[in-house]
């Protein structure tokens, strides 16, 4: 094996193994005789300084002493001992995408030199043989950059609670003082204004007029959360009509997979409805993954919806602006 070598001033005691690039032919390999006392950062800029390595290779250097690859944090706080052999080289990692592309093209080409020049059969064969072990160093190599999780944020939604309806049945009549859990005597349903989830509900303690105290979600108090509006009607007296229920609301949640390739996506809704809103909500955010790094991005869409007879044609339908407070 050849090397080519480079003095430096100074007098020298610690020796360097640099291999500059990737994949760097035999002739490429230098050794570096370095002064004493140098750190291994100092080293690396000292390299990039003579020309020796390419700056802009920077995020993919290695450092090694004996047998121990450093990690980069450590690079300006270890200075090798006198007479240690310092390990320098450029390797592909995850997020080389060019590099991973290079030696697709690389594998390709010469699967079809070695197929084209044995022919035939065996031809293919090789051709074969080389594609699969070339794609299997290649993954591991310079593997597919996965996309990079930011850390996990709460997100919140709101939905129907435990309460059960029961309608047809027969209906509790409330002796005394006691912790009850008032059925449902209507559906219940979301409405979103600005970017806040309403959740609204309809409860009925029982037969007759009760009184009320502490009301709770699950263990906790109301009174523990922020925006919560209750209207309690418990006397006769008191002629408060529902204020949201004066028909019965109904609620769908699709969960429809909405593609613009998949053209309009149709449903009807109840004969007798007459008020219609949509909520659309990006519950996990809205983003794209870039391709040559696997990292979300920024995404926006626009959505366009129509109404019209039920079998019509939706393009020809009348169009209906996507608004707050609806069309």
């Amino acid at each position: 094996m050849s090397m080519t070598t480079d003095a430096l001033a100074r007098p020298v005691h610690s020796g360097l193994v640099l291999t500059p690039r990737p994949f760097a032919r035999e002739e490429e390999v230098s050794l570096h005789t370095l002064p004493d006392g140098m750190t291994l950062l100092q080293m690396v800029e000292r390299l990039e300084s003579l020309g020796a390595l390419d700056p802009a290779l920077r995020p993919w250097v290695r450092v090694t002493l004996g047998a121990a690859r450093i990690d980069r944090a450590l690079w300006s706080r270890i200075r090798p001992k006198a007479g240690v052999t310092v390990f320098i080289d450029v390797a592909p990692m995850a997020k080389s995408n060019a590099v991973r592309t290079l030696l697709q093209v690389a594998v390709i080409a010469l699967s079809a030199f070695v197929g084209g020049a044995i022919g035939g059969v065996g031809g293919a064969i090789a051709a074969a043989a080389i594609n699969v072990g070339g794609m299997l160093l290649i993954n591991a190599i310079a593997p597919i950059k996965q996309p990079e999780m930011t850390a996990r944020q709460e997100r919140y939604s709101l939905n129907g609670g435990s309460n059960a309806a029961a309608p047809h049945e027969a209906w509790p009549i409330v002796l005394g003082r006691r912790r009850i859990f008032p059925r449902r005597c209507a559906n219940w349903y979301t409405l979103t204004v600005d970017n806040t989830v309403y959740l609204r509900m309809m409860f009925q303690a029982g037969i007759g007029w009760v009184d009320h105290a502490e009301p709770r979600l699950g263990q906790t108090s109301l009174d523990s959360f922020d925006e919560v509006t209750l209207r309690w009607r418990t006397r006769p007296d008191e002629d408060i009509a529902p204020l949201f229920f004066d028909r019965t609301p109904v609620e769908d949640s699709l969960g429809l997979p909405v593609t613009s390739a998949a053209g309009w996506v149709t449903r009807s809704a109840p004969i007798a409805a007459d008020a219609l809103s949509i909520d659309i909500a990006f519950m996990a955010g809205l983003f794209e993954t870039k391709e040559s790094s696997g990292n979300p991005k920024n995404r926006s869409v626009t959505f366009e919806f129509r109404y019209g007879p039920k079998g019509g044609d939706p393009a020809a339908a009348t169009a209906c602006p996507f608004t707050v407070g609806g069309c």
